[in-house]
């Protein structure tokens, strides 16, 4: 029976890693937690990735592990001891159990500002422009030194975002008008999908190690996301167009980065096929209209 050990699994994308193992007839995973949850069991750990004896004792008898966790905030300590410190731990710990396959969650933020167009794994190298990129892309390298695999979505939607479409809502509402007439084309996928598509790619059969982009497997017009945005969540009230260097200015007097911006007035999409044709699973698309989706975002942002 394949062991399983997942760590993050609170997440904004563990948690749907997690649900798509419960939703199969994959054995239950050990998950690490920090704090014992209520109604736990057996298959819950105490731990962190910075307390190497919890992670000894998580990994006894396991084979595969999936690391989950993220840190979004600004304390450069913080992201060291997380991203750096964290998962030197974490494939000491699992060289030292054995374990035979290590999965990491990253983004593909490691790449800096586009425009990126139908990019490979092969075909850019990371070129980090932030604090918790930078600490990401060495941790990522590490990963793939030790033969692990590396996932990196570009932008993700879904319950339990906080960040991505609520940041698109305000960004245009203060804004008020469209960029560059929606024509940038981004790699988008839902939380429940990328849940899947781990979930599934660790338990491939044969050898998995490498980068994989994680996506839908068509990139989505800025316009086609603000279109769905209007028509789902709530409106805008966008009029006409500015360009992405006046959006940059106009946006900038309201605290959003210039990269901020380029994030979506740029090109930012990737080639996933090689996740999709891994996992198996059937190629999903782009829609805000699945019903736990609209109700988060309506819930949190509404008109």
């Amino acid at each position: 029976m394949t062991r399983i050990l997942l760590i993050g699994s609170t997440g904004f994308i563990g948690r749907q890693i997690l649900a798509a193992w419960s939703a199969s007839t994959t054995p239950e995973p050990r998950v690490l937690l920090r704090n014992r949850s209520a109604g736990s069991d057996d298959s819950q750990f105490i731990g962190d990735l910075n307390h190497p004896a919890s992670l000894q004792e998580a990994m006894d008898g396991i084979e595969i592990v999936v690391n989950a966790t993220s840190y979004l905030g600004s304390d450069p300590e913080a992201a060291e001891r997380l991203y750096l410190q964290g998962t030197a731990n974490l494939l000491d710990a699992a060289a030292r159990a054995g374990v035979s396959r290590c999965l990491q969650m990253s983004t593909a933020a490691v790449y800096g500002s586009g425009p990126h167009r139908g990019i490979g794994v092969l075909d850019q190298s990371a070129n980090p422009e932030s604090m918790i990129s930078r600490h990401r892309s060495i941790a990522d390298q590490m990963v793939l030194d030790a033969g692990g695999t590396v996932l990196r979505p570009y932008l993700v939607y879904g319950p339990a975002d906080r960040w991505f479409i609520p940041g698109v809502v305000k960004l245009f509402r203060r804004l008020g008008s469209q960029i560059e007439h929606g024509s940038a084309r981004l790699s988008l996928i839902s939380s429940v999908e990328l849940g899947r598509l781990v979930a599934a790619l660790a338990l491939a059969e044969g050898p998995i190690g490498g980068i994989f982009h994680a996506a839908a497997p068509e990139p989505v017009r800025l316009s086609e996301l603000v279109a769905q945005i209007e028509s789902q969540i709530g409106p805008l009230g966008l009029s006409g167009s500015v360009s992405l260097p006046r959006a940059q200015e106009l946006l900038g007097d309201a605290g959003f980065s210039r990269h901020q911006v380029s994030m979506i007035g740029v090109d930012g999409w990737l080639d996933a096929a090689p996740l999709w044709n891994r996992s198996g699973l059937p190629p999903s698309s782009f829609s805000l209209a699945e019903p736990a989706t609209r109700a988060w975002y309506r819930s949190r942002i509404g008109t």
